[in-house]
């Protein structure tokens, strides 16, 4: 288990809000219409906080598990900031777009697949979801 990072305890609550307050409260033609009963999400905001969150998770794994850089297949924005080579990355977003909690699952077929993946490879495998939350594995084929 990583301990060691530093967790958003609420301070990123800025970054998912719903300014009608959800489900709470009746419905109005004024937040009914304008989307204030919705998600709001600070897409840069989010997504730079999850590069980060997953860099340092990244770091603390591949330390904890003795993985070097060059042992590692990850995304491209992280792989950046780990200083992982992008021939090194696989990424299918642009064939499928964000398919949630089978991204691992259809890149890692995929990858397979095509050959990507081969005996004794290292894979880091990560995920950053709902609620700011984030895992990681280093999976040796």
């Amino acid at each position: 288990m990583i301990t060691a990072l530093d967790r958003p305890g609420g301070r990123l609550a800025n970054l998912l809000t719903v300014p009608a307050g959800g489900g709470r409260g009746p419905l109005d033609p004024f937040n009914t219409l304008n989307g204030d009963r919705f998600i709001h999400m600070a897409g840069s905001g989010v997504y730079k906080h999850a590069v980060r969150a997953v860099e340092e998770a990244g770091e603390c794994v591949m330390k904890k598990t003795g993985v070097s850089h060059s042992d590692i297949r990850i995304i491209v924005s992280t792989a950046k900031k780990l200083m992982i080579p992008r021939e090194r990355v696989f990424v299918n977003i642009q064939e499928h777009g964000n398919t949630y909690t089978a991204s691992i699952a259809v890149a890692l077929d995929e990858a397979l697949a095509r050959g990507r993946i081969k005996k004794g490879d290292k894979v880091l495998l990560v995920a950053f979801g709902a609620g700011f939350t984030w895992s990681l594995v280093i999976v040796e084929f």
